[in-house]
Formats: structure tokens, sequence, C-alpha cells
């Protein structure tokens, strides 16, 4: 089935009523060409209608706005199918697809932590010099930051944000109580997300979007990387305590080369950061790379 005719079909369906159908189409549509893109987002919408519908049944939602958000519901999934052109065959006889100019924009989202009770750390300077790398690249990036996340906050920022590099500065925790710490949800007092909730977490985001990288930019998160990478194509983090000059070094590197590569090239922008790290001090193999589940050497 070419493109044009699944626009077609999606397009009847849904002068039908039929919205489910239609998302069953995409999906299948997207499977079979390879557009993980498309299948995600067309997920994440799917269980939109899925809880519409529930909330209906449940009688919680009126017939204005259950009318209202299957208009928007409706929409998404034309706007979906207009922003994914069919392009040509690769090698592999797979379909490629040219980005769209706005998903061109690389999406950071920036989450930081530093509970009162804990050791302070200057992550307005790692934000301050992130920001600094990628001035007069505005075309090409968009950093949003949020400060003092609790678990919830973490969840819900990315959720709604939907990165394609998810960066998160604060403390993290080896051994038994494994995890990365965040703030409670009164916001008086440190809270950890552990292994298993980062599992949780991470797998859920699957489902629904598409990370390209998460950075770990916080002490001993080599076993949080670990767990993550399962769900995400890259994920960084650290084998040891690293300081606020040695994370924020590493973190000018990694974004200028990210900044500098047209092709955006995870593993090169991770040896630039290490790079800057090591000449502030560190080692270099205190800093460490997933890759689809698998540590790799860079």
């Amino acid at each position: 089935m070419t493109l044009e005719e699944l626009k077609e079909i999606v397009r009847q369906l849904i002068s039908q009523a039929r919205v489910k159908s239609a998302f069953d189409k995409i999906i299948k549509w997207a499977q079979d060409n390879d557009q993980d893109e498309l299948k995600n987002e067309s997920s994440f919408l799917k269980g939109r209608l899925e809880k519409l519908n529930r909330n209906m049944r449940l009688g919680i939602i009126s017939n204005a706005d259950a009318t209202q958000e299957q208009n928007k519901i409706s929409l998404g999934v034309l706007g979906l199918l207009d922003n994914i052109n069919e392009g040509s065959p690769n090698q592999n006889n797979q379909i490629v697809t040219p980005p769209s100019p706005s998903s061109k924009k690389l999406k950071i989202l920036m989450l930081t932590s530093n509970p009162a009770n804990t050791t302070k750390l200057n992550l307005d300077k790692e934000h301050s010099v992130i920001t600094q790398k990628l001035q007069g690249k505005q075309e090409l990036f968009n950093i949003i930051l949020k400060k003092a996340v609790s678990g919830t906050e973490f969840k819900e920022f990315t959720q709604q944000e939907q990165p394609g590099v998810l960066h998160f500065s604060g403390h993290g925790e080896k051994g038994k109580y494994a995890g990365i710490v965040v703030q409670n949800d009164d916001k008086n007092e440190e809270a950890l997300i552990p292994i298993g909730g980062l599992k949780a977490l991470f797998k859920f985001f699957q489902k629904h979007f598409q990370i390209k990288v998460v950075l770990l930019n916080a002490c001993h998160t080599q076993d949080q990387a670990a767990v993550i990478s399962k769900y995400v194509d890259y994920v960084i983090g650290t084998n040891v305590a690293i300081g606020d000059k040695a994370a924020s070094a590493f973190s000018s590197g990694f974004y200028f080369q990210l900044a500098e590569d047209n092709q955006m090239d995870i593993t090169n922008a991770f040896d630039s950061g290490r790079t800057e790290a090591v000449m502030k001090g560190a080692e270099e193999d205190n800093f460490v790379i997933y890759h689809k589940g698998e540590l790799i050497v860079v």
C-alpha cells in the first residue's frame, strides 16, 4: 500500500467515525515501512482515544467536551499523515522519509534536581554552558529547562515535551539504593527514582514516543544507564562521583560537537564531551555510553 492509498483509506474511515480502525491501519503501515516515529505517535493518539471512550462510557465527560476531544484526535491523525513523505527505497528496500522542517529541530529537555539536604551543585552554570554552545543554532535546537523536579514531574515533563535528548543533572545513587535523586512531591526533601522505577518509566516512554539519547550527568549512574538503554538508543552515564567542573565540561564538549556535526552523531558528541571532562581532571573511563542495551567502546 502506498502512502497516498493509506491517506485515502484513513480519510474515509474518519468520515465514517471509525477512528480506531484508522489508527490500526496507520500503525500496521508504519510497522511495515519502518516508520517508528509515526507508529509511536499514532499509538499515543490511539491511547488518548481509548481513554476518551472509557470516560464517555463512565459518564465523566460531557458530550461537548467529548466531541471537542474527538475532533482534536481526528485532526491529529490527519496531521501525522500530512507530515510524512513516502520517500524512496534505500538499499535495503526500506522507506526513507525526508524529515519535515519541524522535525529537524532537536528538542533538548534538561531536568535538574538538587534537594536542600544534598551536596550543592552549580546546575544553573551547566545550563548556561549548554545554551552558549548552542547559540547560533536556534534553527536546529530547542532547549527547555525544568528545575527542582520531583519523580512525578520527571515523568510528566518528559511525556509533555517528548524530547529527542533527555538530560538529567543532579545526584545518582549506587548499590542497594541505586537510582537518581529528585525532589519529593512536597519539594521539601529528597526522593529516589530507583532502578525499577526507571525501568518502568522508560518502558512507558518507549510506547508513546522516541527519545534519541538520555544523558545522566550525575554521579554513579552506570547501572541506571544500562537499564534505560533497553528502551532508548543511546544512554550516557558515569561510574564514579564526578564534580561540577567535570560535569559541566562534559556538557560543554557534548553539545558543542552536537551543534557542529551535521549528522548529530551521538558517539562523536560523547567523545567530545569526555575529552573536555578529562581536560578538567576526570578519567577517560569515568563516562560510559550504552547503545541499545550494550556498553560500547568509543
